[in-house]
């Protein structure tokens, strides 16, 4: 619940406690593929960018293909360098996709 509608402080250490321990929890996963999914990726903020590149890098990094497509259609979408970044670099790192 909170890695919906919490702030993004705490969105964002969730996420990463979520890739520390790779918790992989079905419903979890999901969660966070629909907040990536409602996000319209455009004119975000540093947080918000922080915010996704760790909800792109908890899917990423259960290297499943069904989130490797959508990191790939988060970094065709959004217009920040900085979160295409982040998502070429799990790309490469989980999917040995060359971006």
């Amino acid at each position: 619940e909170k890695l919906e509608s919490g702030g993004l402080a705490e969105q964002i250490m969730l996420a990463r406690a979520i890739i520390e321990l790779q918790f992989y929890e079905e419903d979890t996963l999901n969660v966070i593929e629909q907040v990536i999914s409602k996000n319209d990726l455009r004119s975000l903020s540093s947080n918000e960018v922080q915010q996704l590149a760790y909800y792109c890098k908890a899917l990423g990094s259960t290297k499943r293909d069904s989130y490797k497509d959508l990191l790939i259609k988060v970094q065709n979408k959004t217009d920040n360098r900085k979160l295409k970044a982040y998502i070429s670099k799990y790309l490469e790192s989980f999917y040995q996709v060359d971006v």
